[in-house]
């Protein structure tokens, strides 16, 4: 099992972002304890998902996502994750209304099932 966290973190500018993301970690602070990266970070939300259907789940957000622009968000080339950084202009309420709607996750067929 994976986990999908909504963070908000600190860049080594001391400028906030709010992220999305994935992390194998059980404590979701961990992924963010380098300081050479962040310097701090307030975890808001975070669920545990199955490891076939994090990329599912991940996909939910990328339009929320600035992904390959994130220079024109002034986001530092050395943080971590840049390209999950949400765009400004969504809400946490959105972000977090999103993270409600993940129930239906897509099912792992084994072999068992045929």
């Amino acid at each position: 099992m994976k986990k999908i966290y909504f963070a908000i973190v600190e860049d080594t500018k001391g400028v906030m972002h709010r992220k999305i993301g994935q992390t194998k970690f059980d404590n979701v602070k961990r992924r963010f304890s380098d300081r050479r990266f962040y310097k701090s970070c307030k975890i808001i939300k975070s669920i545990e998902v199955p490891n076939h259907a994090i990329g599912h789940v991940e996909h939910q957000f990328k339009d929320m996502q600035v992904g390959k622009r994130w220079k024109e968000y002034d986001i530092p080339p050395h943080f971590m994750g840049r390209t999950e950084v949400i765009k400004p202009h969504f809400t946490d309420e959105e972000i977090l209304s999103r993270f409600e709607k993940i129930k239906d996750l897509p099912k792992q067929i084994t072999l068992e099932d045929f």
